[in-house]
């Protein structure tokens, strides 16, 4: 009977032992998947940084490009801007050289008519001479 109870005894212990392998390899499976997870969220957010660092050096080449387009339109803007001013300084001489021609055109007809006038009596005066 003694080695009965001792045997009960035993399998109970084995039992208990069991169901203590059981809980542990139930709590060891599920550490286990959380590391896999945690590894995997690892080379995910790996591969994210690396996509996010390829994506922050072509933004940055994309910057560069920019700026230096940024840079040849406002050089191009002044010179444009410096092209304009010198235009209208040309018109604004040309519409003074204009005026001052148009001036002199107009004294020109003022003394030329008398002139004329004049010529065309003398040389009328000249020719009835002649004939006289």
């Amino acid at each position: 009977r003694e080695a009965e109870v001792v045997q009960l005894a035993l399998a109970a212990d084995l039992q208990s032992s069991l169901r203590a392998v059981q809980e542990l390899s139930a709590k060891l499976a599920a550490l286990e998947e959380r590391r896999q997870l945690d590894v995997a969220e690892g080379d995910h957010a790996e591969v994210r940084r690396v996509a996010l660092e390829a994506e922050l050096r072509d933004l940055h080449c994309k910057l560069l490009t920019t700026r230096a387009a940024a840079t040849k339109e406002r050089a191009v803007a002044v010179a444009l801007r410096d092209e304009l001013e010198a235009g209208r300084v040309r018109a604004g001489r040309l519409a003074a050289e204009a005026s001052q021609a148009s001036r002199a055109k107009q004294h020109l007809l003022t003394v030329r008519e008398p002139l004329l006038q004049s010529l065309a009596v003398r040389q009328r005066d000249m020719w009835q001479e002649e004939r006289a």
